[in-house]
């Protein structure tokens, strides 16, 4: 009987599949990673917009202005004028000032420096002096002020004034101040800043009262 072919069956491949352990050792040291990332770039984004808002904020608040100061009301006192023997004009000026401050900083007068004189033209017919003030950060803020004005010889040789006295209508009274004070910011910077008063007025002699009041 002929010889029957033996056959060898093939020894099977060996096929090594990983481990579920091994996906699992894997899988959060990745997770991990990722969320470390993403942590990283939450703080880092945060740190870079409060570095902007602090930029921001630090150029506003440390933008300094002069802050701003006007006549807002004014009234007479003790009114008495004459055309002869020379013009003369007396009384007590009594006006509202009101002074807007700006800056994320106290505004501080200096003291025996700052005046508020009244003129007309250019002569000046009256002045005080405006100290113990302050104007808080951010406010508007009034303080009354009283200016004794006196014209008596001093404008005898202006023409127009002689003319308006009799008119009834005095119309070249103009108030000018200057306060000199400082804006203190955060305790520790002071910037020396002036803000400026130039108003105009009219003086009713009848009524004994202030009209066309208008402030630059």
């Amino acid at each position: 009987m002929p010889e029957e072919n033996q056959v060898i069956p093939l020894a099977l491949t060996q096929i090594h599949h990983r481990s579920d352990e091994a996906f699992s050792s894997t899988k959060p040291k990745n997770l991990h990673q990722k969320r470390s990332s993403k942590i990283f770039f939450y703080i880092l984004t945060a740190i870079v917009l409060q570095s902007v808002g602090l930029l921001i904020f630090a150029l506003i608040a440390l933008r300094f202005e002069s802050p701003q100061v006007k006549i807002t009301s004014v009234s007479t006192k003790n009114l008495r004028y004459s055309t002869s023997p020379w013009p003369s004009l007396n009384m007590t000026l009594i006006a509202q000032i009101t002074v807007d401050n700006k800056n994320f900083g106290r505004f501080k007068l200096k003291k025996n420096s700052s005046k508020a004189s009244v003129l007309y033209g250019n002569i000046t017919i009256g002045d005080t002096l405006i100290n113990g003030w302050s104007v808080r950060a951010r406010k508007r803020e009034s303080v009354k002020i009283t200016v004794q004005v006196r014209a008596n010889g001093g404008l005898s040789e202006n023409m127009n004034i002689s003319s308006e006295v009799k008119s009834g209508l005095v119309k070249m009274i103009r108030s000018y101040a200057e306060l000199r004070g400082e804006v203190h910011a955060f305790k520790i910077i002071k910037k020396h800043k002036t803000a400026i008063m130039n108003c105009t007025m009219s003086l009713n002699l009848t009524s004994q009262a202030i009209h066309n009041l208008l402030c630059k």
